[in-house]
C-alpha cells in the first residue's frame, strides 16, 4: 500500500538511511542497480530541511521508497524514488503534491539528467548555474561546472 505523508523529526534516521542508500554510494556499492554515488547529505542538512522546509515522503506499508524536500523558498531541490519503483507515477505524484513554482536541478547525475522528467509537468528550464560544492575540494580537483538547471513553472 502506497501513502504519502509530510516528515517529521523522528524520521531522519529513516531519511539518512535512504538518502544514503541510493545517492552517497551505499547502494552501487552492493551493485544495486539504480543506485549513484553522486550526493552525500549531512545529518546537519537533513534537520535543516525537516525544521525549515517541506519534507514529503512516500512508503510502500512501513518502507520508505520516495523523498522530496521543496526548500522554504519554495524551489524543489531533491526528489528521489527507489529504482525498483520508478516509472510508476510516484515521482509525478510526490511533484504534483508540492506544486513548486521553480526546480533546481542537478544535470550530472550518474542515473541520468532529470530536466526532461520536470519538463513533461511544465516546467521550463530558465538558466543553468554552477553547483556549489558543500565539501572542501582542493581548487586543482575542482572544476565548476554549470550543471544545476534551474526551471520554473510556465505561465499561459
Amino acid at each position: 500500500m502506497i501513502t504519502y505523508r509530510k516528515a517529521e523529526l523522528s524520521d531522519i534516521q529513516t531519511i539518512q538511511n535512504f538518502t544514503d542508500f541510493w545517492l552517497a554510494g551505499r547502494g552501487k556499492r552492493q551493485g544495486v542497480p539504480g543506485s549513484s554515488n553522486d550526493c552525500f547529505i549531512s545529518t546537519g542538512q537533513h534537520i535543516g530541511y525537516l525544521k525549515k522546509s517541506t519534507v514529503l515522503l512516500c512508503f510502500d506499508n512501513e518502507k520508505i521508497i520516495g523523498w522530496a524536500v521543496k526548500h522554504y523558498n519554495g524551489s524543489l531541490i531533491h526528489l528521489l524514488i527507489a529504482a525498483p519503483y520508478r516509472n510508476q507515477g510516484i515521482g509525478s505524484t510526490m511533484l504534483r503534491m508540492l506544486n513548486p513554482p521553480r526546480i533546481r536541478s542537478k544535470t550530472d547525475q550518474s542515473t541520468g539528467n532529470p530536466t526532461p522528467f520536470y519538463e513533461k509537468f511544465g516546467y521550463e528550464k530558465v538558466r543553468s548555474e554552477t553547483s556549489r560544492p558543500t565539501f572542501y575540494i582542493p581548487k586543482k580537483r575542482r572544476t565548476p561546472q554549470k550543471n544545476i538547471d534551474v526551471l520554473e513553472k510556465k505561465t499561459t
